[in-house]
């Protein structure tokens, strides 16, 4: 990563490894005593700042697929895609589950269009990354504060872009750790339906990641502590991300069918939901 200089002294460097600790801290519910484990987290956090920062550098240089193929390289075993890649023209809504850590770059990597828009949740370490943060759709945290992001989507979607939604809004269960991972979807909200109204002649796209979070992980004494599945698997990813070693995962992203947008579009990307994470818990 030489050729990117990464300096010390640069206060967005520092902010990002102060809040990449503090989130690592989160996983493992030890931010109450974050100041004292402090100096646990941040040579984990550095080095996991540096290989995104880098990411940020290649995405400016190289644009953000190319540059999402080096970093699943650095955080994944392998990916495989199933399908047909999404189409190159046109306004395209490609709608996704959200089981997280790499799933996005998943994605990224096959969508060959500098248009590609997220619509991504506010995070303080995306503000850091000039290269990355042109993509993005911020939703913020107050809901009142989010019908610009509405009009934003429609208006990039309207220009003949594509847009990258995840219509659950918070992480959602791994389909290959999962057998019931479908039942998420009933929770998606009806983002599809109101862009499909504001936009004409709208393709969607659905598409379905799984195995983002390694088994190998989860059975680490520090995940199974935890009660619920819903935190071991954050502590998991967590790890993988903290660990070179548990970057084992082998990801599939599933492409559906694109189809033209009905008045109630939602229905139909469900049902082709239901059909590529079946396929991913069967496996």
């Amino acid at each position: 990563m030489a050729d990117y200089p990464l300096r010390e002294a640069d206060p967005r460097f520092r902010a990002a490894v102060m809040q990449n600790a503090l989130d690592m801290s989160k996983a493992f519910q030890m931010d109450p005593l974050h100041n004292l484990l402090r100096r646990v987290f941040e040579g984990p956090a550095r080095r996991v700042t540096e290989t995104v920062f880098h990411y940020d550098h290649l995405v400016g240089r190289d644009g953000l697929a190319s540059s999402s193929v080096w970093l699943l390289e650095q955080f994944t075993n392998s990916v495989r895609v199933v399908g047909s890649p999404p189409p190159q023209s046109g306004p395209l809504l490609i709608v996704s589950n959200h089981p997280g850590m790499v799933d996005a770059m998943a994605v990224f990597a096959q969508v060959q269009r500098p248009d590609l828009r997220i619509i991504a949740a506010e995070r303080p370490v995306l503000r850091l990354l000039p290269n990355i943060l042109p993509y993005l759709i911020i939703v913020p945290d107050d809901p009142q504060r989010r019908l610009p992001v509405v009009r934003t989507a429609a208006a990039h979607l309207k220009n003949g872009g594509v847009l990258l939604n995840y219509p659950g809004g918070h992480i959602e269960p791994d389909p290959a750790l999962h057998r019931d991972a479908a039942a998420s979807l009933a929770h998606w909200s009806d983002s599809v339906d109101i862009l499909a109204r504001l936009v004409p002649y709208l393709t969607i796209l659905p598409v379905a990641v799984s195995g983002v979070i390694s088994p190998r992980a989860l059975r680490h004494p520090l995940a199974r502590v935890y009660r619920t599945a819903k935190q071991r698997e954050w502590v998991a990813a967590t790890l993988q991300v903290m660990l070179p070693r548990y970057r084992d995962t082998d990801v599939v992203v599933r492409f559906g069918q694109p189809f033209r947008a009905t008045h109630h579009p939602t229905a139909q990307a469900v049902d082709q939901m239901h059909t590529l994470i079946g396929q991913a818990a069967q496996v």
